[in-house]
């Protein structure tokens, strides 16, 4: 059986550690997950196991535990964690500062830290005392792990911290003539500690106070998504409508929804048709239509027309519920990073205790001095002391996430950053992620005779009356061009008076009267009720995934515009990049098959699914999850719950603040190719990581053996812990080194484009491409990109006599195709504010004036 429990007090990936180990440790218990996002825990137990003896264990292991009851998803309110943490923060950097200032004393207190070292030295340790008690609750957690056996990060903090502060405090009392010096031989320059300690637990606690607050957005963006659920529902009852709670409903309650209302259950249409946008729930900018018979899911929004629904699935029962309880459920997922970290310290730090007791015990027991077993056993702790070794990953990460926001891609946590460097495998969805997410028209065809100017001003005067998002695309395309073909002409715009009797029926289309004709615009369904003996649907439509919107007057078929969701530019190359880097891509989308088909075959991936549910995207991952290291590339909420199953969520920044929320990582700039750097920059900080990692277990490697003593005998030489002290700063100075190193980053890799001897000989007698009679070459300077290229198209294109601009800014040319004689001033001004020069041009139809 299932129980669910509440767990507060959890503040880190080891207090779930912990939690989970207490309850899977107690017979009838085969599994327990824990949310540290949520605080849930969710225990699959034993019939005979009482929550008492589950609440009995977690309180055991320090936490609170309280039993929950009901299977609707439960977002808690934002906790106080934040706030107390930035206090803690606030008044840690308040005590941390003038610590500072006394270890590394600027001139005007320069003079009374050289004449007063003992003043200096106590004030130093009341500071760092003040410090320790600020947060005091990572000491304590980290003491508590290690006398339960099971010391984590904590436990290797609180060990170096101790070591450090111990330290010096009896460095103090040397300094003070209160220990013998026998014991500790007393030094010109006593070595004291407390600012190390007070500096990383500042850090430490500056690392939760992020974390806290990554967490809290996370859990407003779930109340935010939870919050698109309608709360009311219209209800047939009796014979009359009422309003009652959507969460209220129950399987066979007939409700309505009108235009602009969210639909508050799954159920099934039973009087009424209208479109109905399901991003909500498939991502697809396309509304889809709705009539009897046809499905409906709760969250989803009624464009057009009324539905009378049944209801099926109600509350938590719904899709859009579990969409959220399956978030919930991928949220309680632990990186492998924290997993790492545990393990790390689970064997270090009791190593390096045992290290440090038994160099104490050989060398009292060789008959050595007291001072030199202590001086020799307390090196081993300084000198074992965490910091580079702590330092290892995230000083590598801060690096590489500062390298990685210049180039518009934001990691949130090291795990993020490190799994981006491991990916064997990438998941696209389609829309606004292969594709651009908004509908626009990509062919007009005229039927019938009909005047390309005939077609589009009937395609805007009816148009233009309707709010539906295929009419907006077509009004929009047919203003452009209607203006385009009468640059530099007397014609007028379309006169929206001449239009009368406008219809609209959901879903389907619209109908006017237009100089005394019935004018109809919409899908083929639309026009086959109304004109008899209507030609087939063009099969290449069905067969790409487009939308066809046709127009008629009277009987006769004008044309038609085709719309579609278009590809981003340069799909097909990042694709390929990511392919030669050795990563498999996969594209799964809710769309139905044409349209994916199309995208992938267009984007150059062979391996696609379908027509899929967010549910459907999280199992195919969850599958692909035991094979490979993947990542998840998407935009709307409907990919939420597939962004945090994969091990490697990647959100386009122009997509849904949901799905950027649920991400581990966000590229703003919405380009694929910035997913191709951020690969490579994961791996770059990836080797990086284990640079660090290596040269701070060599330095632990050697030099523990050193400061325990065992080669005094061969050397004559016992290492201090000034010495210790100097090694350890040296090591962190290492790995701090050799991770800004990651600031030399470049895009490609370090893989420059260079120019041989064979690219300056093509470049100097390269050919001139072969003109028509009705074209001109221009060379222009200072194209760098495709985007280069679009702002000179577009200007070239915007003058009247050209209708159609080939630029290369490879090439570093334009081949236009002209109707007549074109001015060489207005090319070059065109060239101009576009932001490039105009070289030279040649051909023949050119004036000078």
């Amino acid at each position: 059986m299932q129980q669910n429990f509440k767990i507060t007090g959890m503040s880190c990936a080891s207090c779930v550690s912990r939690v989970e180990k207490a309850v899977t440790r107690l017979p009838g218990v085969t599994a327990a997950a824990v949310s540290l996002l949520t605080g849930a825990m969710r225990a699959e137990t034993a019939d005979s196991i009482a929550p008492d003896t589950i609440i009995n264990a977690v309180k055991a292991a320090g936490y609170g535990c309280v039993p929950v009851s009901g299977d609707a998803p439960e977002i808690p309110e934002t906790s106080d964690v934040s706030r107390h943490l930035k206090n803690r923060l606030f008044v840690s950097f308040a005590l941390l500062i003038p610590l500072l200032l006394l270890v590394w004393p600027p001139p005007f207190i320069r003079e009374f830290a050289a004449l007063s070292p003992l003043a200096s030295g106590i004030m130093q340790g009341i500071m760092a005392a003040a410090v320790i008690m600020v947060n005091r609750s990572i000491i304590g957690g980290g003491i508590r792990a290690l006398f339960k056996l099971s010391p984590d990060m904590n436990s290797l903090i609180a060990t170096g911290v101790m070591a450090g502060f111990g330290w010096s405090c009896i460095m103090l009392l040397v300094m003070a003539d209160l220990v013998p010096a026998p014991l500790i031989p007393k030094s010109s320059a006593v070595p004291l500690y407390f600012e190390s300690g007070a500096m990383i637990l500042t850090l430490v606690t500056l690392g939760k106070l992020l974390e806290s607050g990554a967490r809290d957005k996370t859990l407003n963006s779930l109340r935010g998504l939870m919050s698109m659920n309608p709360d009311t529902a219209q209800v047939l009852k009796n014979g009359a409508e009422i309003t009652m709670r959507a969460a209220d409903m129950v399987p066979g309650d007939i409700f309505i929804v009108r235009p602009g209302e969210r639909i508050p259950g799954d159920g099934t249409v039973i009087c009424g048709s209208g479109s109905v946008n399901e991003a909500a729930l498939t991502g697809e900018a396309l509304p889809v239509f709705r009539e009897t018979g046809s499905q409906v899911k709760a969250a989803t929004v009624v464009l057009d027309g009324c539905l009378t629904c049944r209801a099926e699935n109600t509350g938590s029962k719904t899709a859009f519920y579990r969409i959220i309880s399956l978030l919930k459920e991928a949220q309680a997922s632990r990186a492998p990073i924290a997993r790492t970290a545990d393990k790390i310290a689970g064997v270090f730090v009791p190593a390096v205790l045992t290290v440090s007791l038994v160099t104490l015990i050989a060398w009292l027991l060789s008959g050595a001095e007291a001072g030199f077993a202590l001086n020799a056993a307390i090196a081993v702790l300084v000198i074992s002391c965490p910091c580079a070794l702590g330092l290892a990953t995230p000083v590598s990460v801060v690096t590489g996430s500062g390298v990685a926001a210049k180039h518009g891609i934001l990691f949130k946590s090291a795990a993020a950053l490190e799994t981006a460097g491991r990916l064997t495998a990438v998941i696209f969805d389609k829309t606004g992620t292969l594709t651009t997410g908004d509908i626009s028209i990509t062919a007009v065809k005229t039927l019938n005779g009909t005047a390309m100017t005939e077609l589009l001003r009937t395609a805007y005067l009816l148009e233009n009356k309707s709010e539906h998002p295929l009419a907006r695309a077509a009004t929009s395309c047919a203003e452009e061009k209607l203006r385009k073909s009468a640059a530099g002409k007397a014609e007028e715009a379309p006169d929206s008076t001449a239009i009368s009797d406008f219809k609209s029926f959901p879903g389907l289309g619209v109908s006017a009267v237009i100089n005394g004709n019935i004018i109809r615009g919409g899908s083929y369904r639309f026009l086959s009720r109304e004109i008899p003996d209507l030609p087939p649907e063009p099969e290449e439509a069905s067969q790409s995934g487009e939308s066809l919107l046709y127009f008629a007057s009277g009987n006769t078929i004008l044309g038609y515009f085709t719309a579609a969701d278009t590809l981003r530019k340069g799909v097909r190359d990042n694709i390929n990049e990511l392919r030669r880097m050795g990563i498999e891509t996969l594209m799964l989308t809710g769309d139905h098959e044409p349209a994916a088909r199309k995208a992938a075959l267009a984007a150059g991936i062979s391996d696609f699914r379908a027509g899929l549910l967010p549910e459907d995207k999280a199992g195919i991952i969850r599958d692909l999850n035991k094979r490979h290291i993947t990542a998840m590339t998407g935009d709307g909420i409907n990919d939420a719950v597939a962004l945090k199953t994969a091990h490697l969520g990647i959100a386009m920044g122009s997509g849904t603040a949901i799905a950027a929320d649920a991400a581990d990582a966000v590229i703003l700039n919405s380009r694929l190719n910035d997913l191709v750097t951020a690969v490579k920059l994961g791996r770059a900080v990836l080797k990086n990581i284990r640079e660090n990692l290596f040269w701070a277990f060599i330095y632990n490697a050697l030099g523990i053996p050193l400061a325990a003593g065992c080669f005094y005998s061969l050397l004559g030489f016992q290492m201090n812990p000034v010495f210790a002290a100097t090694a350890m700063s040296l090591s962190s100075i290492t790995v701090v080194g050799n991770a800004l190193r990651l600031n030399f980053f470049h895009q490609n890799n370090g893989e420059h484009q260079k120019m041989n001897i064979t690219g300056v000989f093509k470049k100097v007698f390269e050919r001139a491409p072969e003109l028509q009679d009705n074209q001109i070459l221009l060379r222009i300077s200072g194209m760098k990109c495709e985007h280069c290229e679009r702002a000179v198209r577009k200007s070239l294109e915007e003058l009247p006599e050209v209708t159609a601009a080939e630029v290369s800014h490879k090439k570093g040319q334009a081949v236009l195709t002209i109707s007549g004689e074109v001015a060489e001033d207005r090319l070059r001004t065109a060239i101009t504010e576009s932001g490039f020069e105009l070289n030279s041009l040649s051909g023949k139809p050119i004036s000078r004036t």
